[in-house]
């Protein structure tokens, strides 16, 4: 009986964990308060911190401060992401460090965890980089080809006016050759 409700509750956290990070990290970023997404990474770290305490017969049940670590990196300052990963790592700790009487496993599964982590946010911290990268090249490709079609532009009047002039000194020519014969 213990187990089927343990099983529910963290099923149930696991649902509001994924679904605050799927719709309340859009939520949250449309608003231009720093307050809202601290409290939005906030929630977050209780929440995932509520289902490490409850599901600790769960080898992989940290696993699951690695997406939040992700978002931070996506939705923080540089500083205030790793703010983010210390205080996962840190209250992990106090999670396991309340499950666990034993202070070297605890440690272990602290420098397991903050590897992870560290992991996860210079994984994610290189990506965001290359999409900022791939996005500036398509501005600048797309400037490119504005400076290129004004170039055609410009030289097609170019030419233009290159073929007028040979005109007008023609015609100038032919009138100073008819006026002096």
């Amino acid at each position: 009986q213990k187990k089927i409700v343990e099983l529910l509750l963290l099923g149930g956290l696991g649902a509001l964990f994924v679904l605050m990070g799927i719709f309340g990290s859009g939520w949250s970023q449309r608003f231009t308060s720093q307050r809202v997404v601290t409290l939005y990474f906030a929630f977050q770290v209780l929440l995932a911190n509520a289902i490490i305490v409850i599901g600790r017969e769960q080898a992989l049940v940290a696993l699951i401060l690695f997406p939040l670590a992700a978002h931070g990196v996506m939705m923080l300052s540089s500083k205030g992401s790793y703010l983010l990963g210390a205080l996962l790592v840190v209250t992990a700790l106090m999670s396991f460090g309340a499950l666990e009487s034993r202070l070297i496993s605890t440690v272990v599964g602290g420098l397991a965890l903050a590897a992870g982590v560290v992991f996860t946010m210079m994984f994610t911290r290189v990506a965001v980089g290359e999409n900022i990268a791939r996005a500036e090249v398509e501005r600048l490709n797309l400037e490119l080809a504005t400076a290129n079609r004004k170039l055609r532009e410009y030289a097609a009047q170019v030419q233009e006016l290159a073929v007028a002039n040979e005109r007008n000194r023609l015609a100038r020519e032919i009138h100073d050759s008819l006026g002096h014969y």
